[in-house]
């Protein structure tokens, strides 16, 4: 709104100013430049959770699906309005294991800057009154869980596809693997923080049993997909 009023206007000035006004960090103090990277880091994680290789794919809202379905793919499709995706698209339905690394690493990147902002958190807590220090750590720390949560359901929804055009037993294994984590990251949820959103564990739970129709637990042993990194 205030780039809006005045295009011309700084947003790091912009950002010492509300920090200021919200929260009492003197401008350009060590406290509120953190808190400028702490949200930069935020949108860093939201952006590489919610988004998969640039299309919003999943859900309308912002939760997790509660069902084997990645419609929006369709639905929200970028190649709709930028050729230079198509190649993208067509990959996102018909994934390799190539598609997988790159699904992961984005994952990953969302967790680590979900992490990073929460350790940055730790040097300005104190600078903050309790009520709002509490705030900002439980709001980070459900971000955290959220990006894992993302990450293990995104492996499940492409492994899924994955599994149904090759019948490989070692994806099988994959795929199990990341039910399970699923699964774990929705209890961590409910015992750290009861019923959030995004990430319910909830919806969390109804994914995993809508897998569980036709990936029974327990019928194949979990492997833990490695080779993924890339550079």
């Amino acid at each position: 709104a205030e780039l809006m009023r005045d295009p011309a206007a700084s947003p790091a000035a912009l950002y010492d100013a509300w920090l200021e006004k919200r929260y009492g960090l003197a401008p350009g103090s060590a406290e509120s430049r953190t808190f400028r990277r702490i949200h930069e880091l935020s949108w860093e994680a939201t952006r590489k959770r919610h988004y998969v290789l640039g299309f919003w794919a999943l859900e309308k809202g912002s939760e997790l699906p509660d069902e084997v379905r990645t419609e929006l793919l369709f639905g929200r499709a970028i190649s709709k309005y930028d050729e230079g995706y198509d190649a993208l698209f067509a990959e996102l339905q018909e994934p390799t294991v190539a598609t997988l690394n790159r699904i992961r690493q984005e994952g990953r990147e969302a967790v680590g800057a979900a992490e990073a902002a929460e350790a940055a958190f730790a040097d300005v807590r104190g600078a903050l009154s309790t009520e709002d220090a509490s705030d900002w750590a439980r709001r980070l720390r459900h971000q955290t869980l959220a990006c894992e949560a993302w990450l293990w359901a995104e492996e499940a929804l492409w492994g899924d596809k994955l599994y149904r055009d090759s019948g490989a037993a070692e994806q099988r294994a994959w795929l199990e693997h990341a039910l399970v984590a699923l699964s774990d990251v929705g209890h961590r949820i409910q015992d750290e923080l009861g019923a959030v959103s995004p990430a319910s564990p909830s919806r969390i739970a109804a994914l995993v049993a809508a897998f569980r129709q036709d990936y029974p637990a327990g019928a194949v042993a979990a492997i833990e997909r490695t080779g993924w990194e890339m550079g």
